[in-house]
């Protein structure tokens, strides 16, 4: 809930030229950043590094060349079309999530799909109503950043970690509940 929260309130701010473009790509940088030193990544042994990091350019280089396209993804739609059903497909996500860090069954693994899928779709119409190629770029970074990594850092620091999480809990909620002040 606090990783749908946060990435809607930073979008917001960006929608409405809170936040500047330097900013937003800061805020990604650090958060990849920290997320990927609590995930033990420079432990990891150099073919993981080598594979993580070119997942991380290959992801990097497809939102890249999406951005232009997904910035006018929805000219043609109302904004009470978009944020409906940004509400929706958010509520969808919520509601689906896998909370538990081992799945109960395939079903469940499948319902993980379906709200991940829900939760990115969001972004993306989210993102098509920015003014900028870079702010969607960004904010489409932020999401897989929240929606994607950040569920998959919760569950390792669930197995290694209990302080850890509880610690990384207590600073999302804190985050989620400035941003919405």
């Amino acid at each position: 809930i606090t990783a749908v929260t946060i990435f809607l309130a930073v979008t917001m701010y960006a929608m409405q030229g809170q936040i500047s473009e330097r900013f937003l790509a800061f805020v990604d940088i650090a958060i990849a950043s920290v997320g990927g030193f609590a995930a033990n990544i420079p432990q990891l042994s150099g073919k993981l590094k080598l594979e993580s990091a070119t997942t991380i350019y290959l992801l990097t280089g497809t939102l890249v060349v999406l951005a232009p396209v997904m910035r006018t993804l929805t000219e043609s739609y109302s904004d009470d079309t978009v944020t409906f059903l940004v509400m929706l497909l958010c509520s969808l996500h919520l509601m689906f999530h896998e909370y538990r860090s081992i799945p109960r069954s395939i079903l469940s693994g499948s319902l993980g799909m379906f709200s991940l899928n829900a939760g990115m779709f969001a972004s993306i119409l989210v993102a098509s109503r920015l003014s900028s190629d870079v702010f969607v770029f960004e904010i489409l970074g932020l999401s897989t950043l929240l929606l994607v990594c950040f569920p998959l850092l919760r569950q390792f620091l669930i197995r290694e970690s209990e302080k850890q999480n509880v610690m990384l809990a207590v600073v999302m909620v804190s985050l989620a509940f400035f941003l919405l002040l």
